[in-house]
Parts: structure tokens; C-alpha cells; sequence
């Protein structure tokens, strides 16, 4: 069997000319990547309805804002956590959550940002990983980047499915280079 990579990884490999943090402080970007994985872990083990033992302070804020957009606005949890493969594309990801919105018949699928600016990445992510949801049976029909807030103030929910097909086809096209410089 080949290797299948992963979202992430196609993204970050292919995108590392417009992707670069050579300009932030090894200790600052290393303590961002342990609090984006603190709260990854935090929130689908919320998601989830399991014990949460210790929030680290790095991350408090961003899971408070986190619980009460989840509190207000998530009706049914459909996947956490679960990692996809694309049977026929042969990439894999482990999309966040899938959700169902109080008061929604369709599936929404949210990716949680810690970072405060914004990537163009984001949408390329969503992207790949509706359409693992799709081809798993998970018909999601909504994808969004959920922001919690850093200090526990209310989360930003931003919604990028209108450019879905658009973001799919750059997605694509960063799997098709991967392959040609990874075969």
C-alpha cells in the first residue's frame, strides 16, 4: 500500500512558500503548537461529554468561548476526531468535529483556529476534508473556521461554503504536485 498523506501535510508541503513562520521565534511558535494542541484536545474531549481533568491557563479563554459557542449552537455531534481516508483521491485527515446546528437539518463541519489572523489555508483544509466527510457518508453540507476567542469573549464562526468547489480544485491541484514531487 502507498503512502497516503495527509491534508496537513500537502498543504504545509506544497504551500511552504506562502505558509512561512521563519519570521516568529522558535520558543513563541512552539508554545502556540502546544496550546492549538492543548485546546484541540480539550474540545473533543468536550465534544465528546469525557472528563476533562486540568485546563492548562495557556488555553482557558479560547475553551470558555469554545463551550459556550458549542453550549449555543451544536444540537447533535456527529464525528470527532475520526481520521478519513479518500478511497479514490488516496489522501487522508481528521477533520475537528462534524456537527448538526440547533434549529438545522444539514451537517456542518467547523475547524477550530487558535491563530488570531486569518489563513487562506483554512478554506484549502475545509475543502479536502468535506469532501472526505462526503465520500465517508458524512453529507456535510456547511464548513466553517471556528475561532474561540483568547480571552473567553464569543467565537468567530466563519463560513466558507460558497467557495467550496473553488478551494477543492486548489486542494486538488496541491495533492497532484505533492505526488509529483514526493513519487
Amino acid at each position: 500500500m502507498r503512502h497516503l498523506p495527509s491534508v496537513t501535510q500537502i498543504i504545509s508541503q506544497v504551500g511552504r512558500y506562502w505558509l512561512n513562520f521563519d519570521n516568529v521565534p522558535p520558543d513563541r511558535l512552539a508554545f502556540a503548537c502546544q496550546r492549538g494542541s492543548d485546546f484541540h484536545r480539550l474540545a473533543a474531549l468536550h465534544a465528546q461529554k469525557l472528563w476533562i481533568d486540568e485546563i492548562p491557563d495557556s488555553c482557558a479563554g479560547f475553551f470558555h468561548s469554545f463551550t459556550e459557542w458549542f453550549l449555543e449552537f451544536v444540537e447533535e455531534v456527529i464525528l470527532v476526531e475520526q481520521p478519513l481516508v479518500h478511497p479514490t483521491l488516496h489522501y487522508k485527515g481528521t477533520p475537528d468535529i462534524i456537527v448538526r446546528m440547533k434549529g438545522d437539518s444539514v451537517l456542518t463541519l467547523p475547524d477550530y483556529k487558535t491563530p488570531r489572523v486569518f489563513s487562506l489555508s483554512w478554506r484549502l483544509q475545509l475543502a479536502a476534508y468535506c469532501e472526505l466527510a462526503r465520500v465517508n457518508d458524512y453529507p456535510v453540507e456547511r464548513v466553517a473556521s471556528l475561532q474561540p476567542h483568547p480571552d473567553g469573549g464569543l467565537a468567530k464562526f466563519e463560513d466558507y461554503t460558497e467557495s467550496l468547489t473553488h478551494d477543492f480544485a486548489v486542494f486538488w491541484s496541491m495533492l497532484t504536485t505533492w505526488r509529483y514531487f514526493n513519487a
